[in-house]
């Protein structure tokens, strides 16, 4: 895994040791609750943007009007399945069976099928105890649900990013149109809308311009190389975290929800040793995710057309992980 090779110059050996502990942490966390649960809030929709910060949200807040109030929570989870398999668990059932999930999430396959339990982290598989996790995985339980017991389920991720050009995420325009589409149709007692950005790829710059550069495509693996510096890549994720804002301000002027919470799955890091998010790292910048509250109410000011899911045409799972940097 790239955020422990970048300590210690590409050994395996510390990756081994890593992956012990990711074993232990996901074992004790799999019992003990880390984290706020988003399940033990109060809210109609919660609007997860991936891999945001908090000081990131705080330093554009002044842009966006529905923001008043930069809060925080301690996540369950330092990468998207981590937080995954905590957040949607069968101590919230009843909660799951009234959600509608929107997701733009690759990870969100592993509720769908799970073949490897709670101990297959694509970071670590590589390793000794990556290649036996079957029989981990037989000494614990997964709490989490199964994918029927939402009460809607929208892998978006699957069909979607075909759209995108620049890069394997979907388009955070498509998101809010399907989500739209969906509250206006369904009428869903709660959602969770995940979208991908500001996480990587950076797209801003891109729609703009018609190319995407490599350190905008692979902003850490250049980071890493010394191709681009943490200066001008935070400006670029700060773009990408304005792309999809202007994305939710379009959400909420189109749905009916009462009370909103705008929040991350986890943060990331920039860093001069650490870059990136993986399992089982408590660095603050990880584990503290925004959380702000407000209000959606559907003024009918677009029509959205969404993207139709089409079972023949869907994304492969392992390209688009490898495409994101996590193979």
């Amino acid at each position: 895994m790239k955020i422990i090779r970048d300590l210690f110059h590409g050994w395996d050996i510390p990756l081994e040791i890593y992956s012990v502990w990711v074993y232990a942490w996901t074992a004790m966390t799999n019992q003990l609750t880390f984290g706020t649960n988003i399940y033990e809030e109060d809210w109609d929709c919660a609007i997860i943007l991936d891999a945001c910060r908090v000081d990131a949200l705080q330093q554009v807040a002044t842009e966006y009007e529905f923001i008043e109030v930069v809060e925080s929570r301690v996540s369950v989870g330092s990468t998207s399945k981590e937080w995954i398999f905590r957040t949607f668990v069968n101590d919230y059932l009843d909660e799951v069976n009234e959600t509608t999930y929107i997701t733009d999430n690759t990870f969100s396959r592993d509720i769908e099928a799970n073949p490897d339990g709670i101990f297959n982290y694509v970071e670590i598989k590589e390793t000794v105890l990556g290649r036996r996790r079957e029989h981990a995985n037989k000494l614990f339980e997964t709490k989490v649900v199964d994918i029927d017991d939402f009460g809607g389920y929208d892998p978006v991720w699957k069909y979607m990013s075909d759209n995108n050009p620049y890069g394997s995420t979907s388009l955070p325009s498509d998101i809010t149109d399907k989500a739209i589409h969906i509250g206006r149709n369904e009428d869903p007692d709660r959602m969770v809308i995940h979208y991908m950005q500001p996480h990587d790829p950076f797209l801003a710059r891109a729609i703009d311009t018609g190319v995407i550069e490599e350190f905008e495509r692979r902003p850490f693996d250049e980071m890493r190389a010394g191709n681009v510096n943490r200066e001008e890549l935070w400006d670029s994720y700060l773009d990408n975290l304005r792309l999809v804002l202007d994305e939710v301000e379009r959400l909420l002027s189109n749905l009916d929800a009462e009370k909103v919470v705008i929040t991350a799955d986890h943060g990331e890091l920039f860093g001069d040793v650490l870059h990136s998010h993986g399992p089982g790292i408590l660095h603050p910048d990880l584990r503290k995710v925004p959380w702000v509250e407000t209000s959606a109410q559907d003024t009918d000011n677009c029509s959205p057309d969404p993207i139709i899911r089409d079972s023949e045409d869907e994304t492969d799972a392992e390209q688009r992980l490898k495409d994101l940097g996590y193979l």
